[in-house]
């Protein structure tokens, strides 16, 4: 039997590839290094925003459906009451008048713009940009003069954008709002996965990345979770005719006259194919899997200059019952996210330690409880936390990432939670830390980052994945990318 495509990686991506290629009568084999699959989306709660580039009509044809929870962000603090954006703008507009009368009335303008812009922002980034290499000039100026829009208002409303994603979060919020809570509330998702903060230039350009089409976060959970999904699509995917492997890694990648034409594996096979896709990162599949030998020197100058500097670990809770936290009276309020990050000041100081590689003693979280809204992800009456820690660095200043330096990040977490729901560290059954290392050596992405390289804006349209390539492509001829690496939000191969 010939293989007309081999794809290397089982998450979401991949699979989703696999699906789409099948449907279109092509022969695919996929090969997973690790016993499951949903790759490193499985160590989160399924929202939205792991389900990257899986369309949204596939999973509603798998079968799921979809859970919109009626709280968007609830940030909770120590002392004091929470805050919650709630899907419902009128209920927001309400809870906001206890913190200030200003913010409530700005709030119904501020998530029109956000919404509007974040919708252009978002259409961008999915329209495929020219490739520098081959694109001649009149395509190059079509493209442009695209992007600027038809008329005047159009191209005015597209300064008006790139004005604003080029400003720091910082001087976006406190233009239009006064409260310390409300600052933190909005600007903790958008520096989800960023190694620095919001003081820092074009910061406000992740806001618009996560808005919704009438909100200005996009919180939507896949019933069953991210394991569902993985295995409702591995099913479509063996249905269609896919050849799925598990536990088998790629130990490299066969070239023949400096074209891709199969795979090589950890157990001495060899595979070939016409085309092979990659949902791996960039970097581990050009320089672990083709090999810098095989590569232009200023393609290796280029891989060498991205930027990724993963900062991001997750600590999963197992948790005997519901937890409960501070200020928060309606539990309503925990079924979207929750957040500690009281001000922008606190979620700076977080970034200025993960920046010179140090954990801040209070770092920023950003909890979800899945099993509010999906009971059947847990046992009956437990619950299941989910934490991520923004700016813990793979690059730590003193030590590594050993097992005493987890433990001790496990630990320094689970006192933090205490002060923010008491009686939780004596509620945990039991728990799961993956760091920025595991998201590397697990998951084969590049200084673990969960976004296989920092959503900078000098790392995005046409410079993503890399400088000369198209949207997909690679330099190695007949290998392509299907991972966070391209140059797209949500996009059908």
């Amino acid at each position: 039997m010939t293989i007309n495509v081999i794809i290397i990686g089982g998450g979401l991506n991949g699979l989703t590839t696999a699906v789409s290629l099948a449907q279109s009568k092509q022969t695919v084999t996929l090969f997973e290094q690790q016993p499951q699959l949903g790759g490193a989306a499985q160590t989160g709660p399924g929202d939205v925003g792991q389900l990257d580039m899986v369309p949204m009509a596939l999973v509603e044809q798998l079968g799921l459906s979809f859970i919109e929870p009626p709280a968007l962000v609830t940030a909770v603090q120590a002392d004091g009451p929470a805050l919650t954006l709630w899907r419902d703008e009128a209920r927001t507009v309400a809870e906001l008048r206890q913190f200030s009368q200003q913010d409530a009335d700005r709030y119904p303008d501020f998530c029109r713009e956000v919404i509007a812009l974040g919708t252009q922002w978002q259409q961008w980034l999915a329209q495929p940009a020219p490739n520098l290499a081959t694109a001649d000039s009149p395509t190059f100026l079509a493209w442009i003069q695209n992007m600027n829009g038809g008329t005047e208002a159009d191209s005015a409303q597209r300064l008006k954008l790139w004005h604003t994603a080029a400003l720091s979060l910082r001087h976006y919020l406190r233009r239009w709002f006064e409260s310390d809570l409300l600052h933190g509330a909005l600007a903790a998702g958008p520096l989800f996965g960023v190694c620095y903060g919001p003081w820092a230039d074009h910061t406000t350009h992740h806001l618009l990345s996560q808005t919704g089409p009438d909100t200005v976060r996009a919180v939507r959970l896949v019933q069953g979770g991210v394991g569902a999904l993985a295995q409702a699509l591995a099913e479509r995917a063996a249905g269609l005719g896919v050849t799925i492997e598990t536990e088998t890694a790629v130990s490299h990648i066969l070239l023949e006259n400096g074209r891709a034409v199969g795979v090589g594996l950890s157990d001495g096979r060899t595979v070939q194919a016409s085309q092979v896709i990659s949902s791996a990162g960039l970097r581990h599949t050009l320089f672990n899997l083709v090999g810098a030998a095989n590569l232009e020197p200023r393609t290796v100058r280029r891989l060498r200059s991205r930027v990724y500097r993963g900062s991001t670990s997750q600590l999963n809770l197992r948790l005997r019952r519901l937890p409960r936290f501070n200020g928060v009276a309606d539990t309503d309020a925990l079924t979207g996210h929750i957040v500690v990050a009281p001000s922008l000041a606190y979620l700076e100081k977080a970034a200025d330690a993960g920046k010179y590689g140090r954990i801040a003693p209070d770092p920023v979280l950003d909890m979800m409880l899945p099993t509010l809204s999906d009971p059947t992800l847990a046992p009956p009456a437990e619950h299941i936390l989910y934490v991520t820690i923004q700016h813990t660095p793979y690059q730590l200043r003193q030590g590594e990432w050993d097992e005493a330096q987890r433990n001790g990040l496990a630990q320094q977490i689970i006192a933090q939670l205490g002060r923010y729901s008491p009686g939780l560290p004596q509620q945990i059954i039991d728990w799961q830390l993956t760091t920025p290392l595991d998201y590397e050596q697990q998951f084969g992405l590049s200084e673990g980052h969960i976004h296989q390289g920092q959503r900078e804006l000098g790392q995005m349209g046409m410079l993503r994945p890399l400088p000369g390539c198209g949207p997909y492509e690679t330099p190695i001829a007949n290998l392509t990318l299907c991972g966070a690496a391209t140059n797209g939000v949500k996009r059908e191969v």
